[in-house]
């Protein structure tokens, strides 16, 4: 079968769509289909752009925790963070969901955990969780600093002159 003239829009839209049933809905290779039609590869991939720039194609993903993956994506995009991961609930559990929180994110510091980085870490029972899951697969050769308070001092000089200045404080 070879490609028809591109002067009948109906004939060129139905040769589009059988390239585009044979690739989505029988999963055939580009290959397959430049064969079956009688047409180059190249072709068959011009026609597959062509049809997604036209809006023929329109594919939607139906993932598992799909509205959790809408979510991070609307996040990333709203606030311009190159990444967000967003967690089930659990049933309430909340030892649960820590442990959980503790898992992604000690897999999010090895994913981008690099050699000579350095890690700030303060205290408290997120970052427990996160330091127990991490599981690293080699040794990394990072600096771990702790992260502790600030100046204390200054802020409570500073919130002590700031209540002095209102009446009757």
């Amino acid at each position: 079968m070879s490609e028809p003239s591109v002067d009948s829009a109906y004939e060129n839209a139905r040769f589009i769509h059988k390239v585009l049933s044979l690739y989505y809905d029988t999963d055939a290779t580009q290959s397959d289909i430049a064969r079956q039609l009688g047409i180059s590869t190249p072709k068959v991939n011009r026609l597959l752009q062509r049809a997604r720039r036209q809006g023929m194609v329109r594919i939607s993903l139906h993932t598992p925790f799909q509205q959790l993956f809408d979510l991070e994506k609307r996040l990333e995009e709203t606030f311009l963070i190159p990444e967000v991961v967003v967690l089930p609930s659990s049933t309430g559990d909340t030892q649960a969901l820590l442990s959980a929180l503790g898992t992604v994110a000690a897999c999010y510091l090895l994913e981008h955990l690099r050699d000579g980085d350095v890690i700030a870490i303060g205290g408290g029972t997120t970052v427990q969780a996160i330091v127990e899951a991490v599981n690293p697969q080699r040794a990394y050769r990072v600096d771990v600093v702790p992260v502790v308070g600030g100046r204390r001092g200054a802020l409570q000089r500073m919130s002590t002159s700031w209540r002095h200045s209102w009446p009757n404080g």
